[in-house]
């Protein structure tokens, strides 16, 4: 049915957020507070994606690509802890994308935006691969735990 169609899907993007909530950010062991508005939050998302869908499957009328699993980390961070998800702090490694060699290690957020635009004007290819500062991961567990909702 719809309904059971509805739920799978609530489902499957509440366990692909928590995944990348855990591998990305650090964040695991939500308490129940979390949970349910992780729940509310996903809902929402996935209502006003419908809501907002063009013909064009996957993209706002507007021409935006839709990432509900970005959007809904970001809501979360800012209804939960009134943390911009521009705030959060990320470590950059940049590689060669022919030799595979590391080119570029731990850059922080605005050494890589001077590296990037740098490379802009460099024929060569770059893989980026961006974590977020194990600094601001334990950040993040002291905020959550200090809003006592662990």
């Amino acid at each position: 049915s719809a309904e059971d169609k509805r739920k799978e899907r609530l489902l499957r993007d509440i366990a692909e957020v928590k995944k990348v909530m855990q591998e990305i950010y650090g964040i695991d062991n939500l308490s129940d507070i979390e949970g349910v508005r992780l729940r509310e939050i996903v809902q929402r998302v996935e209502q006003e994606l419908d809501e907002s869908r063009s013909e064009e499957a996957g993209k706002f009328s507007n021409g935006k690509e839709i990432d509900l699993t970005a959007d809904v980390i970001s809501t979360w961070l800012l209804e939960l802890y009134e943390i911009n998800i521009n705030d959060v702090k990320w470590r950059t490694t940049l590689t060669d994308a022919k030799t595979g060699e590391v080119k570029y290690k731990n850059l922080s957020n605005s050494e890589y935006e001077k590296k990037r635009d740098e490379l802009a004007l460099s024929t060569r290819a770059y893989g980026v691969e961006s974590k977020v500062d194990e600094e601001y991961k334990e950040y993040l567990r002291k905020v959550r735990e200090e809003a006592h909702l662990l």
